[in-house]
């Protein structure tokens, strides 16, 4: 929680943030491993450059822009042993600067 004009605030991601367990998730279209942000539709795992490539192409943009953007854990926290619960935390501080 955050406290601004008075009131408290909860502070958002503006994309879904999944932990993996450390094991990286698979593009569905290349089969290669996702890095940063991709995008998931139920079980389908598309990774950023597919997702853009079909999305220039007119017949599936549609199907495209139902995939939610999801952003991997590992900014957020380390797995120590992949498949197992995260070992370190980091902490995100939020710094108060005093206007005057």
């Amino acid at each position: 929680m955050d406290e601004a004009f008075g009131y408290s605030r909860k502070i958002r991601n503006s994309v879904v943030m999944k932990c993996t367990n450390g094991i990286p998730e698979e593009c569905s279209h290349c089969k290669q491993e996702t890095v940063g942000d991709y995008f998931q539709r139920g079980n389908k795992i598309l990774c950023s450059k597919c997702h853009q490539d079909q999305r220039t192409n007119t017949t599936s943009s549609k199907k495209e822009a139902k995939y939610e953007k999801v952003r991997d854990c590992t900014g957020v926290h380390h797995h120590k042993f992949p498949g197992k619960d995260p070992k370190i935390m980091y902490t995100i501080h939020i710094t108060r600067y005093n206007i005057v």
